[in-house]
């Protein structure tokens, strides 16, 4: 083979696997979505979720988690997770989730003039919980992955850029 060859190669291979890299992160930010709402309406009825309302979260969970998903592709969620977490990291997954549930608000406040339906009946309370669920669950797996990429081949813990 050539260089050129192993080169166009390489180029191709990378592409695939960066290509797979994005559908797994986008796989796994539904699945924390998912269950994040899940959770956050078990939470606010304290675990005993009333028959009428299942109906509800089953309706409603598609197109949270499609809104959730739009936004953190628009706030780059899915680019770099990370071997250092840096505050513009932190920054951003704060404001995307953050943007999420303002827009679900919004969607929430105005449905007498949109028609939205799938968000009647849901509470403000489960959109709460649900953002906080998100937050910390997508924050905890960036420290945790960033915690696991610095400390192989070193024993150390993992740096917050901007903050040392």
């Amino acid at each position: 083979m050539t260089r050129s060859r192993i080169a166009d190669f390489q180029n191709s291979f990378l592409v695939r696997v960066a290509g797979a890299r994005v559908a797994i992160l986008l796989v796994f930010h539904a699945v924390v979505f998912a269950a994040c709402y899940a959770l956050a309406w078990m939470v606010r009825f304290e675990f005993r979720l009333p028959a009428t309302h299942i109906a509800l979260l089953k309706g409603s969970l598609p197109y949270v988690v499609m809104l959730q998903l739009l936004v953190a592709i628009a706030f780059g969620f899915l680019r770099g997770w990370w071997r250092y977490v840096g505050i513009a990291d932190v920054l951003r997954l704060v404001s995307g989730t953050f943007t999420a549930l303002l827009i679900l608000n919004v969607l929430w406040y105005v449905v007498d003039w949109t028609q939205f339906t799938p968000l009647v009946g849901v509470s403000r309370g489960v959109l709460l919980i649900d953002w906080a669920f998100a937050l910390l669950t997508l924050l905890a797996h960036a420290f945790s992955s960033a915690s696991a990429k610095t400390s192989r081949g070193k024993a150390r813990s993992p740096r917050v850029r901007g903050m040392y």
